[in-house]
């Protein structure tokens, strides 16, 4: 009795480590599954909310200080195009997520930032821009806004 008893325990573990070892492989091969199945989901939300900023056009002051700087930032399917520019020290490296525009507004246009002088900026714009907010800078440098 002993020695059946015995094998049945000794059975029973092997059924149990199979077992075990089954159940395993099946729940990787569900994670691997729902990794692939959530895969495009992933990249299309992150998609839908990336912003995408592009340099479109720079003027370096005639004393070579300042920067002014056109460029565009690019929402998600929720958010339009917008076109900026920002004036920064030269030197330094632009980033237009932190930059603080002085000229903002709606729709694909072509702006000329145009230098006078070392204190004075020319911006044209096309009469079409939309939602314009033009601004004057903090600083030593006048802007003058030419509507095309």
């Amino acid at each position: 009795m002993r020695l059946h008893l015995s094998k049945a325990l000794v059975g029973s573990a092997r059924f149990l480590r199979n077992a075990a070892g089954w159940i395993v492989a099946l729940l990787l091969i569900a994670a691997v599954a729902a990794a692939v199945v959530a895969l495009p989901w992933f990249v299309a939300f992150r998609t839908f909310v990336a912003v995408e900023y592009r340099v479109l056009e720079t003027a370096i002051s005639p004393d070579g200080k300042v920067i002014a700087v056109v460029y565009e930032r690019h929402g998600n399917a929720t958010e339009p195009l917008f076109r900026f520019m920002a004036l920064h020290p030269a030197g330094d490296e632009f980033d237009p997520s932190s930059a603080s525009p002085v000229f903002q507004a709606h729709g694909t246009f072509k702006m000329r930032p145009v230098w006078k002088d070392a204190a004075t900026l020319v911006a044209h714009y096309p009469a079409n821009a939309g939602q314009v907010l033009a601004e004057q800078p903090e600083n030593r440098i006048r802007i003058e806004y030419v509507v095309e």
